[in-house]
């Protein structure tokens, strides 16, 4: 008779198996899905098929599971190892964004649609690339007045005190205001969070937020220049005072000519 650590742990190598990317975030989620099909008071059986899909050879089979609970509902999980994926034509129409520009805009909704304000309001995320007039002077700054200039509610605000930050401030920064949102989220009073609670590691917004920056500071370089005005709190736990006065981030990364802007809006 096998504990159920070990037959999550045989159960972990079979669905490694079959998932084709052997990254962090697929590591995780074969860790969870053996957990929660070998998990206590639990019978599993493996269904087997034919070893090779007639329809796409030389392809592993795909993974059969039988779960039975211990009140007699089961549950049949099927794992398919999914096609090789290719990427996207971009026209010359298209620019050479295009595909960032795709993936951003995938990042950003799946954030928006697991973060919320409260019970009503999603956090929103916006991001853009301009261009810079050439000119001397502190990066930063000169990108701060082409957003006065530049942001679609210019007319109702005033140039911003942008502070400088390091690209691992700004990574922290983000990890904490994804932290911040799923705390509340999890405690699902939307009054405030009088205590931050464990969260799990594993949360799929944690690796958004992670591939955000990654692609913005990928697609700014090396030598980008840093600024951000509002919220974005580098320690843990925040201060929830500043949370309150200040419900928007605004990120500013200059390098020569460009300019990016990523607006994190936590109104209700």
């Amino acid at each position: 008779m096998c504990t159920d650590e070990e037959v999550a742990s045989g159960l972990g190598s079979l669905i490694s198996a079959v998932v084709g990317t052997p990254d962090r975030r697929a590591e995780v989620l074969v860790r969870f899905l053996a957990d929660e099909m070998a998990g206590p008071y639990a019978d599993l059986l493996r269904l087997t098929t034919d070893s090779e899909r007639p329809d796409e050879p030389g392809r592993p089979a795909p993974l059969h599971l039988l779960h039975r609970d211990f009140d007699g509902s089961t549950l049949r999980v099927s794992l398919h190892p999914a096609p090789e994926i290719q990427q996207p034509p971009v026209s010359d129409s298209d620019g050479a964004d295009a595909a960032l520009r795709t993936r951003l805009a995938c990042i950003l909704t799946l954030l928006s649609d697991l973060l919320w304000v409260n019970n009503n309001s999603p956090v929103t995320f916006r991001f853009r690339i301009g261009r810079l007039d050439p000119g001397d002077g502190d990066p930063v700054a000169a990108a701060a007045r082409w957003w006065v200039e530049n942001r679609e509610d210019a007319d109702g605000h005033d140039e911003e005190a942008f502070r400088p930050v390091p690209a691992a401030d700004l990574r922290a920064g983000l990890r904490n205001l994804v932290r911040m949102h799923l705390s509340e989220l999890f405690d699902g009073s939307w009054d405030g969070i009088d205590e931050f609670r464990e969260l799990p590691a594993d949360h799929l917004a944690t690796f958004l937020g992670d591939d955000l920056i990654d692609l913005v500071l990928a697609r700014m370089g090396a030598d980008v220049h840093i600024g951000y005005a509002g919220l974005l709190p580098t320690t843990w736990p925040p201060d929830g005072e500043d949370f309150e006065k200040e419900p928007q981030t605004t990120v500013l990364l200059v390098d020569r000519h460009e300019v990016a802007v990523l607006e994190i809006d936590m109104t209700c």
